[in-house]
């Protein structure tokens, strides 16, 4: 059991104990307390789980998976056999017009994508 779970537990038996004593509105004010734990809980543990996802492979984005949404330059993990390399390298890669620049005749060698870093601002 989790220590949330064991929380929003103990609230609702405490509200249990008030409804007992006859004190409604405590109880009434336990109980939702109650439900906005869970409730926060569970959109706590969706956004990690989606999180998570993003993480899975790194920040890589696989291009079977979704493209991007902007025209633009994204670091990519290129085919290194495709284009006569012997491994996957990252490089740079356009996204234009909804493919890749070099997306002729059914090129494949991008792989997956990331948005590129935000530039290192420094103060002068």
């Amino acid at each position: 059991m989790s220590l949330i779970t064991k929380q929003v537990k103990e609230l609702q038996e405490e509200a249990n104990l008030c409804i007992i004593d006859g004190n409604r509105i405590m109880a009434d004010m336990l109980r939702k307390a109650a439900d906005e734990i869970e409730e926060l809980s569970a959109k706590l543990q969706a956004a990690q789980m989606e999180r998570s996802s993003a993480h899975y492979h790194n920040g890589w984005i696989p291009v079977d998976e979704r493209l991007p949404e902007k025209t633009g330059f994204y670091l990519a993990t290129i085919d290194g056999e495709l284009v006569g390399s012997e491994m996957p390298f990252v490089g740079l890669a356009e996204f234009w017009d909804g493919k890749w620049f070099d997306d002729e005749d059914d090129y494949k060698a991008i792989l997956a994508w990331m948005p590129l870093p935000e530039p290192l601002k420094i103060e002068r």
